[in-house]
């Protein structure tokens, strides 16, 4: 009787030991989805072509290139909306005729019609949310 009481708690605690770890998988799921691992990160680079109220429309390139390296090409190039918040980070990048070029802060107040950005983020639906915006200019 005491064997089968030993048994039986054994058995108990592997089953809930199981089911432990089912729902920790399952919650680890969750917090990477809502958190976006880096895998999920990319970065697409295009012309803007409207600015609007915390967010702009670009016609990007037809590559993206996700975090990890592979290459995704979404035809000859697409229409995009990025939207940004406080935390997105701007800068300019000059790049000059030899070559060489500087990176400087900006503000989402320097972006204008036609330039060239640079954004990384990721996708929400059919929507960009940037975490970075590197706007070029050429001298």
């Amino acid at each position: 009787m005491k064997r089968k009481c030993m048994m039986a708690t054994v058995v108990l605690i592997l089953m809930m030991a199981l089911m432990e770890g089912c729902v920790s998988s399952k919650k680890a799921e969750v917090l990477s989805t809502e958190n976006r691992t880096e895998e999920s990160e990319i970065s697409v680079s295009g012309k803007i072509s409207k600015l609007g109220e915390m967010q702009f429309n670009m016609k990007a390139d037809n590559k993206v290139v996700k975090e990890n390296g592979t290459i995704e090409n979404k035809g000859n190039g697409h229409k995009l909306t990025v939207l940004y918040d406080e935390e997105t980070t701007f800068y300019i990048r000059t790049i000059y005729d030899d070559g060489n070029y500087e990176d400087n802060d900006a503000t989402a107040g320097d972006m204008a019609k036609d330039m060239m950005v640079e954004i990384t983020g990721y996708y929400e639906g059919k929507k960009f949310h940037a975490e970075q915006v590197q706007m070029m200019k050429f001298e």
